[in-house]
């Protein structure tokens, strides 16, 4: 509607002015210039035409109220005209939008995405307003570019935009028909370099991925992220350097606790094992890994490339000498040392290091007489020897566990089971009486069990097992029931950030090693899942390949990985250090010295001379 204001000065009550604008949004238009007259009375009265299909005045005379914007939709012409009809018309008393007025906000360089004023967008998760946790949210072009349809200022359309991208970054730049014009970003900037660029990468390697893995996804999408040359430089300058930091602050931090319990007279026991990183004897990295005994926490773990000893098993020895030579010069007090029946260990163990005791892990000595014991069992004459095999596994862990570090009743009980087998529960040795420690047997039980004959081949194969000479050697390096059940299951979590087969330089494997730790240090001592009303533990039931049968397994509370986000804060914290500079490998983290930089025994040699010198089977 059209209309002839008349503006008339009065000294009537403010209230009525203040009465007649409430309830109408602040934000309905820009705020205009006050005029110099303290109290207005804005009365209108309709022409005697107006435009087509507008109703006229009933009353005459009413209060005006102020303006809103009509926004052009794209499609719609008449609400298009309709716009530049009211931009038209109000032209004469609207309040001058220049940029040296101090009501006019228009987007800058500064700008950023715009956010919901409502509580639970904005501090959804309990986030900060801009901080780089905020949730994201994958949005298309064209639902972004409809919002670049007009100015929400001014009301007109948006002439220009020029549209730019940063890796996962979108910039444009706008100006509207009526010359106002700024700049919108997708995401802030950490001095000049997109943040998301930092937080998407980051995010790769602190969740164990792969650019390569992670690109492919967001090709099939089409999703917008760094260039693999971009992530790759990202990497070497922020991500890796925080990686090692936060390695090394934990374990100075478990070297210090330790270091204070050697001062007040206390000693710890470790348990050492290694892990390559592909099976069979042409790994190239292993890694080699002490745990604190007691808490379960991985005190150091060491790195070794094949360059660095004569092959691939003899890796193992060196991480072992390397880590527990470091354990000893940091003033740690070690007493027991428990690792597996590796001959390398072993001899390094006793001329070495004489003065500690050296323990052997016997779950992996239960595996190997298990392993014998099958083999004897394939035979047509022992068959009645299979039924026995899982039960010999079991006596030899329960004999480790009960004979309290006495080194002659662990051997009493492990070779008790050549009479258990036959039915004898009670009987004679060195003129003393011993007896199962098991519950008396029923008479159905007894008749039922498919004993072994005492002088059969079975029982024979079975005695050459239970009373081979290195087995009874060994049993005096298990008197203290020491395992390395829980380094078996860091070596599982490791596989999360390098997996077997998977290759790395260097210094990413040592990087991803790290975070294995930071990871399994962080979540042990995870207690026994239970159930809603707290009375029942969880279990998963699952086959085992191994044993072919169904067994139950705990279900544990979920882990934590709270630290990921700590380690994005130190990322861009890094990023905001104005002396490292991106690409300058000064700011690198490099792999020591004596790693050559191929494990190959001759240089490389030049690809076009390999390429004539080619040949193969198949035609052309």
């Amino acid at each position: 509607m059209v209309a002839t204001a008349q503006f008339e000065a009065s000294h009537s009550d403010p209230e009525e002015v203040d009465q007649a604008f409430s309830g109408l949004p602040l934000s309905s238009t820009p705020l205009k210039s006050r005029f110099d007259h303290e109290h207005l009375k804005v009365v209108l009265s309709s022409p005697a035409e107006v435009i087509p299909r507008t109703k006229p005045s009933t009353s005459g005379t009413y209060l005006a109220l102020p303006p809103t914007w009509t926004q052009s939709q794209p499609g719609n012409p008449s609400l298009a005209v309709a716009s530049k009809t009211l931009d038209t018309s109000m032209s004469s008393i609207e309040a001058p939008c220049e940029r040296d007025d101090s009501t006019f906000l228009p987007l800058s360089s500064e700008c950023t995405s715009t956010r919901s004023s409502s509580s639970d967008m904005s501090n959804a998760g309990g986030e900060q307003r801009g901080h780089w946790s905020e949730r994201k949210w994958i949005v298309n072009e064209s639902a972004l570019m409809e919002l670049f349809a007009t100015y929400h200022t001014c009301g007109v359309a948006i002439a220009t935009k020029n549209i730019t991208r940063s890796g996962s970054m979108i910039e444009i730049k706008w100006t509207c028909l009526n010359h106002h014009s700024g700049v919108w970003r997708s995401c802030p900037e950490v001095r000049g370099m997109p943040e998301n660029n930092l937080v998407s990468s980051a995010a790769i390697i602190f969740t164990g991925a792969t650019e390569t893995e992670i690109a492919e996804w967001a090709d099939l999408l089409n999703l917008q992220l760094p260039k693999k040359t971009t992530y790759y430089s990202l990497q070497s300058t922020y991500l890796i350097p925080v990686i090692q930091k936060a390695y090394t602050d934990m374990q100075e931090k478990k070297l210090s606790e330790l270091q204070e319990t050697a001062s007040a007279g206390g000693d710890t026991d470790v348990g050492g094992d290694a892990r390559s990183d592909s099976p069979g004897y042409s790994a190239k990295y292993t890694r080699y890994s002490f745990m604190d005994d007691a808490t379960k926490k991985i005190i150091m773990s060491d790195l070794i490339q094949v360059s660095e000893a004569t092959s691939s098993p003899a890796m193992e020895a060196v991480g072992f000498r390397r880590g527990l030579d470091r354990l000893l010069d940091s003033g740690v007090s070690v007493d027991v040392v428990t690792t597996d029946r590796a001959p390398s260990i072993r001899k390094i163990m006793r001329e070495s290091y004489p003065d500690l005791r050296h323990q052997f892990d016997p779950w992996h000595v239960a595996k190997g007489v298990k392993k014998k014991a099958t083999a004897a069992a394939r035979k047509k004459e022992n068959r009645d020897l299979q039924p026995w095999i899982k039960s010999m596994a079991n006596h030899l862990w329960w004999s480790c566990s009960c004979c309290a570090g006495d080194e002659k009743g662990l051997k009493r009980m492990w070779t008790s089971i050549l009479h258990h087998v036959c039915g004898i529960h009670r009987w004679e040795e060195d003129g003393q009486e011993y007896k199962c420690n098991h519950d008396d047997l029923g008479d159905d039980q007894q008749i039922r069990k498919k004993w072994l004959k005492k002088g059969s081949p079975a029982w024979n194969a079975l005695k050459a097992v239970v009373l081979e000479k290195n087995l009874l050697r060994d049993l005096t390096n298990m008197t203290l029931f020491k395992h390395t059940g829980n380094l078996e299951v860091f070596h599982s979590s490791m596989l999360k950030y390098a997996e077997k087969r998977r290759h790395f330089t260097y210094v990413t494997m040592q990087a991803r090693l790290q975070l294995s730790v930071i990871d399994h240090n962080h979540n042990v001592g995870r207690q026994h899942d239970h159930t809603q009303s707290g009375k029942q533990g969880k279990y998963n039931v699952v086959h085992s390949r191994q044993s072919n049968q169904w067994i139950v397994r705990k279900l544990y509370e979920p882990t934590t990985q709270d630290f990921r986000k700590d380690l994005v804060q130190q990322v861009i914290q890094r990023r905001l250090d104005k002396n490292v500079r991106l690409g300058d490998k000064t700011f690198h983290i490099h792999p020591p010295v004596s790693i050559p930089a191929n494990i190959a025994p001759t240089p490389k040699p030049n690809k076009d001379d390999l390429v004539k010198q080619h040949a193969s089977r198949f035609p052309k």
